[in-house]
């Protein structure tokens, strides 16, 4: 059931570890871009409001473009493309985010897809550290 206390923890937890980890890839971009000036806070949480919008559509569009329904998905068919998919989805996130605040000035296209890029797999190392923790057992009191 969700709102158990053990449930909610662990939201809040996946919310600190993804907002934590997207202020420190902010920091990260600012010191390689020093002319990006945007708050940390603000790159994190346009981050993660793009990916609460964007998220549950590319899973929907992936799954209707690969000729799947919700019923009849079958993920360990489709894994590789999925996660793919997912990837190529962050990376072009990331590359909006960082087209807004470069639009200032003019970022070189090889260093705005490389940053894309190392943003999509840092998004998906929090992605695993998210799941790691999942997979912690949780104490008998929560």
């Amino acid at each position: 059931m969700f709102g158990s206390t053990s449930e909610i923890a662990a939201f809040f937890a996946f919310a600190a570890i993804q907002f934590g980890g997207y202020v420190f890839a902010g920091a990260t971009l600012r010191r390689l871009q020093p002319r990006i000036t945007t708050s940390l806070y603000r790159i994190a949480a346009l981050r993660i409001g793009l990916g609460i919008v964007v998220g549950p559509l590319l899973v929907l569009g992936f799954m209707f473009f690969s000729g799947h329904l919700a019923t009849d998905f079958h993920p360990t068919l489709t894994r590789p493309s999925f996660y793919l998919t997912i990837f190529v989805m962050r990376a072009l996130l990331w590359m909006m985010i960082i087209l807004l605040f470069t639009k200032d000035f003019k970022l070189v296209k090889s260093k705005l897809v490389s940053y894309a890029f190392a943003g999509a797999a840092w998004s998906c190392g929090l992605d695993l550290a998210c799941i790691a923790l999942g997979l912690v057992k949780r104490p008998a009191f929560l």
